[in-house]
């Protein structure tokens, strides 16, 4: 591993795992399959790793119904035009024609991300559009605030970055 990496993770029997380890399983199928895979999941992270699911953290979500927040985005999957022609280049680097899927996978951000990622860091009220004061930055010169604003708008974009932005510019 290299020197960035500040996670140590210890391979006794009292293992440390970072609270970092979320997962997300994709499974075309029916329910009873969920809680089959689900509970095989169980088993063997038990039985290998000594580990255990969280009840309350663990969840089976029909995604086409409901959306699963995941990480702060909403997965769910969308209807797309039946029959749609989708042309693209292959690996060989020939053109190829085919029908797109029916269910696409959605990544989204929810409504309620930007509400209070401007209330947690004082910049106002997001839904009312009215500035606030922020009493840590008044030592702080024009160019410094900027800088500052711009390093923290800067992250939450980019890491909201794959999720698409429909529907966020509506005030909820």
């Amino acid at each position: 591993m290299s020197g960035d990496v500040h996670v140590r993770i210890c391979e006794s029997v009292r293992g440390w795992f970072p609270c970092a380890t979320r997962l997300l399983l994709g499974v075309s199928g029916s329910k009873k399959d969920c809680i089959e895979i689900k509970a095989d999941l169980a088993n063997f992270l038990s039985q290998k790793l000594n580990l255990t699911l969280s009840p309350q953290k663990t969840k089976i979500t029909n995604s086409s119904n409901n959306k699963a927040r995941f990480l702060n985005f909403n997965i769910s999957t969308t209807d797309h035009k039946i029959g749609k022609i989708v042309s693209f280049v292959d690996k060989n680097g020939r053109r190829v024609k085919k029908r797109s899927t029916t269910r696409m996978i959605s990544v989204a951000i929810p409504k309620d991300v930007f509400p209070k990622f401007f209330g947690n860091r004082k910049y106002g009220d997001y839904l009312n559009d009215r500035p606030c004061h922020r009493k840590s930055l008044i030592r702080n010169s024009d160019l410094e605030i900027f800088m500052q604003i711009n390093t923290e708008l800067r992250g939450i974009f980019n890491y909201y970055s794959i999720a698409s932005f429909e529907n966020v510019s509506e005030k909820p």
